[in-house]
């Protein structure tokens, strides 16, 4: 019997939110949603989620601050990052954030994603720090993948 992954989608933008929360139901996920960091902290730590989808513009703090909060708890979990910036694609990097995925977002390509993501994290072990380099995604609108490598 397959075990319904959960998905840590944090975003302050209740529209994207909760549309991104349907869409994750209906492709059989488990939706913990948060509208801001605090929330998500104690969602992690009551429930862990097999991944994150972390906008990267909260009201209240960096999405990427998150990240490395949530990954202090949960070291495999794996990070979606999403934004409305293209310049936030150059932002350094937490270990295991798989993609950074540019509003409006691409929903097959973030489906497919999310799912690559999950089924690595299944397999694999937390990363090791430090890092010597860092691989990842950038996706655009138009489902362009743009590889970076961090280092």
């Amino acid at each position: 019997m397959n075990k319904q992954k959960r998905v840590l989608l944090v975003d302050d933008e209740v529209p994207v939110r909760e549309a991104l929360a349907r869409l994750l139901t209906v492709e059989n996920y488990a939706v913990i949603s948060a509208a801001n960091g605090g929330q998500a902290r104690r969602a992690a730590s009551e429930n862990p989620a097999d991944i994150a989808l972390l906008d990267v513009n909260l009201q209240e703090e960096n999405g990427w601050e998150l990240a490395q909060d949530l990954l202090a708890m949960h070291p495999a979990l794996p990070i979606v990052m999403i934004t409305a910036q293209p310049d936030q694609s150059l932002h350094p990097l937490a270990p295991n954030v798989g993609a950074v995925m540019l509003k409006p977002l691409e929903l097959d390509l973030l489906l497919g994603k999310i799912a690559q993501l999950v089924s690595r994290s299944a397999e694999t072990q937390p990363l090791e720090l430090p890092l010597k380099r860092t691989n990842y995604f950038v996706y655009n609108c138009e489902g362009r993948e743009k590889h970076h490598e961090v280092f």
